[in-house]
């Protein structure tokens, strides 16, 4: 996975509304559902989301970030790598710091 900024995100989403893209873009922009100060994995248990797809932001014990999706069903939590779109069953292992988790509210 590769590291990139909060910044680089709501530029690559800005442009996404810019194109007619139909997305809520301020409530991803404004709403950030980590806990500042918290580190480890089990903080993801701890942050209050509803049910749907999150962007997310984390970095690894060696202060590497990594972008990732978070889906949320219910009790069930799950993170897909980006690049290979498959869930990524080691991330509590790896995952130090949650630096954003944000909502991505897509309308039909």
């Amino acid at each position: 996975m590769n590291s990139f900024s909060t910044d680089v995100v709501l530029r690559f989403l800005g442009r996404l509304r810019d194109a007619g893209r139909d997305f809520a873009y301020n409530q991803i922009a404004t709403t950030n559902h980590a806990i500042p100060g918290r580190r480890g994995a089990q903080v993801l248990e701890e942050i209050p989301v509803d049910d749907g797809i999150y962007i997310v932001g984390a970095y690894n014990h060696r202060h590497i970030g990594h972008e990732a999706v978070l889906t949320v069903q219910g009790a069930k939590l799950l993170i897909y790598d980006l690049k290979e779109g498959n869930p990524i069953s080691s991330a509590k292992r790896w995952i130090n710091f949650y630096a954003f988790v944000r909502p991505f509210k897509v309308f039909k």
